[in-house]
């Protein structure tokens, strides 16, 4: 009898193997790149400091240098993050001087942390940047307001001497490649769908078509794998984000339905695509001019021919003879208009983003010199943006707000118990705190654990590393930039708690080269770090016992009735005309669809970054956002439409589309009815009967019948979702 074939055997040498999991953990060596940098700085600042400076400068300069080299991870090009920079550096001076004079007394000390984290946690819902600084804006504050008094002149310096060797390493220093990361993916994914699209059929060298899945798969980890959205505070960058809703539902279409696009449209659609492409691929603003006027003529020159075609099939609809064949023709008109003019919208959509990046920074700050908009492709300006996401409305729905109170009462709490726990380094019990908070108890509980024995393990090793070498102070030094290369690199490759033992080992080694104590340093942060972790519990359980998951489903269940509410306000919009009351009410709708679309998309964007695991193992909760923002994306561009006057308007077609945005909203808020009759065959019906009793109904019909396409669309992903079952 044969036996059981063998195992495969790993023949590979221990350093292949070791480049291999390098290769995996860290693919394009970013985070190897990230932590040569705080090697090489670090261990400068901290001469520097203790050349320089008083006996507090030293510390400032290295905390200062690992906050903006290792904490900090600006996006954007080498000249926004030398900005993102500058702020930070500006702010760091407020901080470092008023969390020096508010550290006494303790109520002072404790109520302004608390106002701190609330205020710094919260602005993150700005932009990508201020979300990247908010960790190191955190602890420019704690490091004075849980220290001893201490001479502020010399925090001060220490942490110009930080700005000085770091901010020009972290520009010019093995800069990582990974910036722009949206608008590259963006750009992969036009490109192949421009491939896939172009292609005739029965070529040999067709594309791959798994290759556009691919490609959009790691546009929505980019999208969704984050604790923010990806985006800066200009127009242009958060009009790039629209687009990835848009490129998604185009990808699944593919995907599902294979190129149904006629042989007339398909050389447009790519030209759209391709252009599109290009655009993103071009990396200053200013020399985008040709590539993206080129976009505009092509984006128009579809739109122009989807108009002229769309008028031409209504004609085909209403004279073929056979009402059979002018259902079936019904349907695929409504899937080919559907189609192209999300193509056309995407093209508009960032050729607009490319002309707002383009503007001069002072337009940009004041909101000025946008290109007009439509409904569908509307984007905020810089003013408007700010002043919506910080108002009312939004804070109180928002999960970033949650998470700025839990971080400031966490904070606010870590700084009130080192007022009555006496310990050596107050500011260690708040840096445990504000490094364990997570969105529930639960969550928190189990960083707490890792944190602990992370950094027990710290301790162990950087008290091993401390007795080997003694009060050697060459020997230290060539081992502080070990160690702090360590405490950058690892978190990035391995666990949590992993880091939290590198850091550990990095503090141990650092306070024995400033003031040699030993292994004891160790133990006093293994001590700090567990009041502080007990503190964030706490916190954690007063605030926020069950955490995201239950937030973020009823975030996107209210972001959908919102977007419902929307799209029938459209709707009635185009059947029964336009006057001051459905204005202001679609105006109405319009204005909390983007509330909703911001408030759900960071819960779902949040919840999917904490709950662990690759971004498609979430998939019930991707799926649902998607399929709510679809929503959002439908009735922005119904309400796009021109309505069509009362005196032309075919009513058997508009009692159509009211009956089925009826239907289709029932059915998204889970009320609907089984067997859905697909609108392209009432719409055929009805618009056979109208154009028989005026043959100008016909014509006069056609924005209707572009409504009735959008609203087929819904019909159809909504009916297969709801009747497949979930992966």
């Amino acid at each position: 009898m044969d036996s059981a074939p063998a195992a495969a055997v790993d023949d590979r040498s221990p350093l292949s193997r070791l480049r291999a999991e390098v290769a995996a953990r860290d693919p394009g060596l970013d985070a190897f790149r990230r932590a040569v940098r705080p090697a090489v700085v670090v261990p400068i600042a901290a001469a520097v400091g203790l050349l320089f400076g008083g006996t507090a400068t030293p510390l400032y300069a290295i905390f200062g240098s690992f906050a903006l080299l290792v904490m900090v991870d600006f996006p954007g090009n080498r000249a926004r993050r030398a900005t993102s920079f500058a702020v930070l550096g500006v702010v760091g001076y407020a901080f470092v001087a008023a969390g020096s004079v508010l550290a006494h007394p303790g109520w002072l000390a404790t109520g302004s942390m608390l106002v701190v984290g609330v205020v710094v946690s919260y602005v993150t819902i700005l932009s990508s940047s201020f979300a990247a600084a908010q960790r190191a804006a955190l602890l420019l504050f704690v490091l004075p307001v849980a220290s001893p008094p201490g001479p502020v002149p010399d925090r001060l310096l220490g942490w110009t001497i930080a700005l000085a060797v770091s901010v020009p390493a972290a520009l010019y220093l093995l800069p990582p490649r990974h910036y722009g990361e949206l608008r590259r993916r963006a750009r992969a994914v036009c490109a192949t769908l421009a491939d896939l699209i172009g292609h005739r059929d029965g070529d040999r060298d067709a594309p791959d078509p798994t290759t556009v899945t691919i490609a959009m798969n790691r546009l929505r980890e980019v999208y969704l794998g984050s604790d923010f959205r990806p985006s800066g505070m200009t127009a242009g960058s958060r009009a790039l984000i629209r687009v990835v809703d848009d490129l998604e539902w185009l990808v699944a279409q593919v995907r599902h339905f294979g190129v149904r696009l006629p042989t007339e449209l398909r050389g447009p659609v790519t030209d759209v695509l391709r252009s599109s492409a290009v655009v993103l691929d071009t990396t200053r603003p200013t020399e985008r001019s040709a590539d993206r006027a080129a976009l505009e003529h092509a984006a128009d020159t579809l739109r122009a021919l989807l108009g002229e075609r769309t008028h031409i099939n209504v004609d085909t609809l209403v004279a073929d003879p056979s009402e059979a064949d002018a259902e079936a023709e019904s349907i695929r008109m409504l899937h080919v208009h559907t189609t192209c003019s999300t193509v056309a919208l995407i093209g508009r959509t960032i050729a607009w983003s490319s002309a707002a990046d383009a503007r001069p920074a002072l337009m940009k700050i004041f909101g000025r010199q946008l290109t007009p908009t439509g409904a569908a492709d509307r984007v905020l300006s810089e003013p408007e943006a700010t002043r919506k996401s910080l108002s009312p409305r939004v804070f109180l729905t928002s999960v970033i707000a949650r998470n700025a109170l839990r971080t400031g009462v966490g904070l606010a709490g870590a700084v009130a118990m080192i007022q009555v726990v006496p310990v050596q380094h107050g500011f260690w019990v708040v840096l445990g705190a504000m490094s364990v908070l997570r969105t529930s108890a639960l969550a928190t509980g189990s960083t707490v654990l890792k944190a602990v024995l992370g950094t027990i393990v710290g301790f162990a090793i950087g008290a091993l590393v401390v007795s080997a070498l003694g009060t050697n102070e060459v020997a230290l030094w060539i081992v502080l930039p070990v160690a702090a290369f360590g405490a950058a690199y690892v978190p990035q490759v391995a666990s949590f708690a992993a880091g939290q033992a590198s850091f550990t080992v990095m503090v141990v080694t650092l306070f024995n080269v400033l003031h040699p104590s030993g292994w004891k340093i160790g133990l006093v942060r293994v001590e700090d770090i567990a009041l502080g972790c007990a503190v964030a519990v706490v916190a954690s359980v007063i605030l926020w016992p069950r955490g995201l998951a239950s937030t973020a489903r009823a975030a996107i269940d209210s972001a959908t009735a919102a977007y419902v509410r929307y799209l029938g306000a459209a709707t009635e919009q185009m059947t029964r005309g336009v006057d001051a009351e459905s204005a202001a009410e679609v105006a109405r709708r319009a204005d909390d669809s983007v509330i909703a679309y911001r408030t759900s998309n960071d819960a779902a964007r949040q919840y999917l970054s904490e709950s662990g695991g690759s971004t498609d193992a979430r998939t019930p909760v991707v799926r649902k956002i998607s399929q709510a923002n679809r929503i959002r994306v439908v009735a922005d561009s119904i309400a796009d439409l021109l309505p069509i006057p009362a005196s032309s308007r075919s009513p058997r077609v508009c009692a159509v589309l009211e009956r089925h945005t009826a239907l289709v909203s029932a059915e998204l808020m889970g009320d609907g009815v089984a067997d859905l009759e697909p609108i392209a065959v009432d719409v055929v019906a009805a618009l056979r009967a109208d154009a028989a009793e005026d043959p100008a109904n016909a014509q006069a019909a056609v924005p209707l019948v572009a409504a009735a396409a959008y609203l087929g669309e819904l019909e159809v992903r909504y009916t297969a979702a709801s009747t497949t079952p979930a992966s």
